[in-house]
C-alpha cells in the first residue's frame, strides 16, 4: 500500500496556517515549503504553530524555477505520494506550469487530464472568455500589453475602471488601481510599466452592494462540491478593494443557488478538482464573477469554526479513502469569521468605536490568528502589535 504525505505550500500568511491547522487536527503527516524573502525559520510566524516541528518545516525564494526544484526535492526523500496543496496564487502556477512534478510522486491539484489549464486561467483576461462562454456574468474586461514602454488605452473603456496584474501570481494585490477617468488611467498605467509589468487587465468598475467569497474543494466523491459561501462586511483597505476583515457565512440553501454554485458545477464538469476561492461582485442589477482563485482561501479559517476540515477531505478524496457519511462538508449554520488584527484598523481609522468592535468580537466564532488550540501559533502574530503599543507607552512617559 502506498502510504501519502500532504506537502502544503504557501507564504507566510492565514491561508497556509489554516491548512496546517486543519491538518494537525486530523494528524495528516505533512511538511509545509514557505516562499519568501526569509534569513532563518525563526523569521516565520506559522512556524510557531504547535502543529510544526523544526523538520517540518523549510522555506526559498519567490522564484520559479527554485520552488519547482524544492517542491521536487521532496519526492527523493519519502517513496510514497506528496499530496500538495497550493496556499497562494504563485504556488498554485508554478505546480500547474511544472513538467518536473510527476504524478508518479505527487498528487497534483487541477484539471484532469489538462495541465497547465489552471494556469491559463490565472490570466483573468481569460476568465472573462470562460465566464462568456459558460454564460456567466462579469465585468466589461480589455487585456492590454506595453509597446515601447508604454500602455496604450482602448478608446471605449467605461470609468471608471480597475486596472490589475493580468495574471495575480505574477503581480501584487497593492498595484490594483482604481481609476475614475483617463487621466487617472494613464497615470496608473506609466506608474505600473515602471514597476515592470508587461501585460495589464482594465475592467469597468462595477458598484458593489456587498462582495461574497465562496470557498472550498472539488472532489469526486458525494457531494463533489465542499464548502460555502460568506457575505464580507468589512474589507480592508477600504477604497481599492482590500481583503476580507469581517464576514458571515450564508445558509447552504443560499449556497446551493448561488451564482458561485453554477462556477462551481461547470468547473467540476471541465475537471476541476482541487481548493478554490470565488470572488463575486454583488450589484443592484445582478451578481457577477469577478475572479476564481483555484487554492486555499484566506478565509479558510473560518472552515475550522464551521467543524468543516477541508484539507482533511480533499486528502481523503484523492488518495482514494472513502469519507465517511458523516463528515461534515457544507456549512449549515451562522458562524463569523473576523481577520482580528487587519479589522481593528477600521477602530484606529475611525470607521468604527472601540466598543462596538468589541460586540463583534463577542459574536464572532473564527479569528485569523487566534486559536486556543494553538496558542504558541497565536501569540507570534500578536507578539509585534503588543511591542509598538508599548514602545509608544514608554515612549510617551519619556516625553513627559
Amino acid at each position: 500500500m502506498v502510504e501519502n504525505r500532504v506537502l502544503v505550500i504557501g507564504g507566510d500568511h492565514q491561508n497556509t496556517l489554516a491548512v496546517i491547522r486543519s491538518l494537525g487536527k486530523e494528524n495528516i503527516p505533512f511538511k509545509v515549503l514557505v516562499h519568501g524573502d526569509y534569513s532563518s525559520i525563526h523569521d516565520i510566524h506559522i512556524a510557531a504553530s504547535k502543529y510544526i516541528k523544526p523538520d517540518m518545516i523549510a522555506f526559498c525564494p519567490d522564484n520559479e524555477t527554485i520552488l519547482e526544484q524544492r517542491i521536487y526535492d521532496y519526492s527523493t526523500i519519502f517513496r510514497g505520494r506528496w499530496v500538495l496543496i497550493p496556499c497562494s496564487d504563485f504556488s498554485a502556477y508554478v505546480i500547474d506550469k511544472s513538467n518536473m512534478l510527476s504524478a508518479q510522486n505527487f498528487i497534483l491539484p487541477g484539471f484532469k487530464e489538462r495541465r497547465g489549464q489552471v494556469a491559463f486561467m490565472m490570466d483573468k483576461y481569460q476568465q472573462k472568455v470562460w465566464a462568456d462562454s459558460n454564460n456567466i456574468p462579469m465585468a466589461k474586461t480589455w487585456s492590454i500589453g506595453i509597446e515601447e514602454g508604454r500602455f496604450t488605452v482602448p478608446t471605449d473603456v467605461i470609468y471608471p475602471c480597475i486596472v490589475k496584474p493580468e495574471v495575480s501570481a505574477l503581480g501584487k494585490k497593492s498595484d490594483i488601481v482604481i481609476c475614475k477617468d483617463q487621466i487617472l488611467l494613464n497615470s496608473a498605467l506609466d506608474e505600473l510599466a515602471s514597476k515592470g509589468y508587461k501585460h495589464l487587465l482594465i475592467q469597468q468598475f462595477l458598484i458593489k452592494r456587498y462582495e461574497e467569497c465562496a470557498y472550498g474543494c472539488l472532489i469526486e466523491q458525494s457531494p463533489r462540491i465542499c464548502g460555502g459561501v460568506i457575505k464580507k462586511i468589512r474589507e480592508y483597505p477600504v477604497k481599492s478593494g482590500g481583503s476580507t476583515t469581517y464576514a458571515g457565512f450564508e445558509r447552504e440553501e443560499y449556497f446551493s443557488h448561488s451564482l458561485a454554485y453554477r462556477v462551481l458545477e461547470k468547473l467540476w464538469e471541465q475537471g476541476y478538482r482541487g481548493m478554490f476561492d470565488i470572488e463575486l461582485l454583488v450589484c443592484e442589477d445582478q451578481v457577477y464573477l469577478n475572479e476564481i482563485n483555484f487554492r486555499t482561501s484566506g478565509n479558510g479559517y473560518g472552515m475550522i469554526a464551521a467543524k468543516i476540515n477541508l484539507p482533511f477531505i480533499y486528502f481523503m478524496d484523492v488518495t482514494n479513502k472513502k469519507i465517511s457519511y458523516d463528515t461534515k462538508t457544507r456549512v449549515d449554520s451562522e458562524i463569523f469569521l473576523m481577520d482580528e488584527l487587519s479589522d481593528i484598523r477600521h477602530v484606529k481609522e475611525g470607521r468604527l468605536s472601540l466598543l462596538n468592535w468589541v460586540a463583534y468580537i463577542m459574536k464572532t466564532s473564527a479569528f485569523a490568528k487566534w486559536s486556543l488550540d494553538d496558542i504558541n501559533g497565536s501569540l507570534t502574530w500578536y507578539k509585534p502589535y503588543v511591542r509598538r503599543v508599548f514602545e509608544k507607552i514608554v515612549d510617551k512617559c519619556r516625553r513627559k
